[in-house]
């Protein structure tokens, strides 16, 4: 079974996250969000001691998604890449494929 929860913004994505059991396997994530930008999100999920995989999506430009990559895969949260906007659905069934395979 697969559960799927949305948020409108980083703040009400931490608070479902923390409500959620089992963990999910897989956040999306945009970066520029308002309340929290998806930099912000990222350290919360260090600090939710989170265990599953990170996409970020935005439509801002590519070379500063792959710097922020960059500075997100610290070793701590599993990113499993930037995705730009308008997300498609092969990026995303790729994405998912990606981790379903590790």
């Amino acid at each position: 079974m697969t559960d799927i929860a949305f948020a409108a913004d980083g703040v009400a994505g931490l608070k479902i996250l923390d409500l959620m059991e089992p963990r999910p396997d897989l956040i999306l994530c945009d970066i520029f969000m308002p309340e929290k930008d998806g930099i912000e999100i990222v350290s919360a999920l260090v600090e939710h001691k989170f265990a599953g995989s990170l996409i970020l999506i935005s439509s801002g430009d590519p070379a500063m998604l792959k710097i922020r990559q960059l500075l997100t895969n610290n070793g701590k949260i599993h990113v499993l890449g930037v995705r730009m906007k308008p997300l498609n659905e092969q990026a995303l069934a790729n994405a998912v494929e990606a981790l379903q395979s590790k």
